[in-house]
């Protein structure tokens, strides 16, 4: 006697029937985890094209040229603390940093505040430290 003939049934995996999906899913579990969404991928062109934007902005800045120094002119007391600053002056300290510096000498640091408070210096050099025995 012949068989009758048994239709052909695919059965679901349990993780397909739990999310509705009919039949086996397209990818195994371990290749699905590791693609990204696409909303993931938006999040990391934008993120790259964040940083390239970053990028360039940081390279024209740098690309400019400095400023050019302005004169600057510092009134000295004719004491041991102007001396850092007529050492630097004589060694060419100044003009090898590209600084255009005046050192207009007076006889002591009140005297130097006051040409400053006057406008005559942008810095002066006020303070002699006493010595007490």
């Amino acid at each position: 006697m012949p068989q009758a003939a048994v239709p052909f049934v695919r059965a679901k995996p349990a993780r397909a029937a739990r999310h509705g999906q009919v039949g086996a899913p397209l990818f195994p579990l371990a290749v699905r985890s590791t693609l990204m969404t696409r909303a993931q991928q938006r999040i990391v062109i934008i993120g790259a094209s964040a940083v390239a934007a970053l990028i360039a902005i940081v390279a024209v800045w740098l690309s400019r040229p400095p400023p050019a120094p302005e004169p600057l002119t510092v009134a000295v007391s004719n004491s041991l603390i102007g001396v850092p600053l007529w050492v630097a002056e004589r060694q060419g300290f100044f003009a090898a940093e590209g600084l255009t510096v005046t050192l207009p000498r007076r006889p002591t640091g009140k005297l130097a505040l006051e040409a400053m408070l006057r406008g005559e210096a942008e810095v002066a050099t006020v303070a002699e430290t006493p010595l007490v025995f």
